[in-house]
């Protein structure tokens, strides 16, 4: 079975469905807290996992030391040899880097000949303005005051008020927003290097589901089966150009 089932991070429930081989070797670039890549042993044989909070890595390797985990700026110079991967996931981290070109010419260098990229990201669909993520830019007051509440003081100020990190919360520090992207933006950066295979957009109502979400979890500390069920309807939904996310199975060429 799929851990990930009625996971709000559909893009996991994705990729899951997707892996082939068990035998093969990946990499989770910006796996963060590690909850993707920490069931894959199930499926892989050899997980990799590569982000830019040093802290965070190393908590996560304590607890899973199968794992082979490395840190560092993401959208430098990745620490791997060529053609090591067999499959390397970028799962919403392609909007949080400064040059999004560097990232993906580093990891067609480090996948191996028809290996496969899992690209996920959020989709300049209809309801692309709602992002919560966004409120910082928008409405920055009252996101500093809701912010401390759901985060915690001192997991808001690492998120958004720290100078050492290369990521600015949900986005780059060269960016002024949570970027969504177009289809022909995303054609456009794997041109020459991959060859899309699929391209799936879905969700639409995902920021004001998400927000009941949020809010009810900070208010009771979980969130009802009936919400989780319809978040995960909305994430099945095939919305084309009204989408909030997509998610793309490329190939190296």
């Amino acid at each position: 079975m799929n851990p990930f089932y009625l996971n709000p991070k559909h893009h996991f429930y994705l990729v899951y469905e997707s892996l082939g081989a068990k035998n093969a070797k990946v990499l989770d670039i910006g796996f963060g807290d590690g909850e993707f890549i920490q069931h894959l042993d199930k499926k892989i044989k050899s997980v990799y996992g590569y982000d830019v909070n040093k802290k965070s890595a190393l908590e996560f390797q304590k607890k899973n030391p199968s794992v082979n985990i490395k840190f560092g700026k993401v959208g430098s110079k990745l620490p791997y040899k060529d053609a090591f991967f067999d499959a390397v996931f970028l799962l919403h981290v392609l909007e949080h880097v400064d040059d999004e070109d560097v990232i993906t010419q580093e990891i067609y260098r480090v996948i191996k000949n028809k290996g496969a990229l899992y690209l996920a990201s959020p989709y300049k669909g209809l309801f692309a303005w709602a992002d919560m993520a966004n409120l910082r830019y928008n409405f920055p007051l009252i996101h500093k005051l809701f912010g401390k509440i759901f985060y915690g003081k001192e997991k808001f100020a690492e998120l958004f008020e720290g100078q050492k990190r290369s990521l600015f919360g949900d986005s780059s520090r060269q960016r002024n927003s949570h970027y969504h992207y177009k289809e022909e933006e995303i054609k456009k950066l794997l041109d020459g290097r991959f060859k899309i295979e699929k391209f799936y957009k879905y969700s639409l109502l995902q920021p004001f589901l998400f927000s009941i979400w949020n809010i009810l979890f900070l208010l009771f500390g979980k969130v009802p089966y009936l919400l989780k069920k319809i978040v995960w309807w909305d994430n099945k939904l095939k919305m084309g150009e009204l989408a909030y996310n997509f998610f793309v199975v490329a190939k190296k060429i």
